[in-house]
């Protein structure tokens, strides 16, 4: 004998298969599981990092802006990165 769901039962298995999984993702965000904040990162990684060059050490972090030059050959992007490397506060 086969045993057969009704269309009321499968709505409701599914809702509340549906409701469960949407209150794990709930309580793992709660809990910090899920994701970290700036201050939650793990022990292992460090926010502040530094790049040697030479005897010189340059601090950089994720606020930081970043700069991006991009163009046509010839249009001046090698020189406009040269200006730009040559600057003391840009690195």
């Amino acid at each position: 004998m086969t045993m057969r769901l009704s269309r009321g039962g499968s709505r409701r298995t599914m809702f509340c298969v549906v409701f469960l999984v949407l209150l794990v993702l709930v309580m793992m965000l709660r809990l910090g599981i899920l994701c970290y904040t700036e201050e939650e990162l793990p022990a292992m990684v460090t926010a502040d990092k530094y790049v040697m060059d030479g005897d010189k050490k340059y601090p950089y972090n994720r606020e930081m802006p970043l700069i991006f030059i991009g163009g046509v050959p010839r249009s001046g992007t090698t020189l406009m990165r040269a200006m730009l490397d040559a600057h003391p506060d840009i690195r």
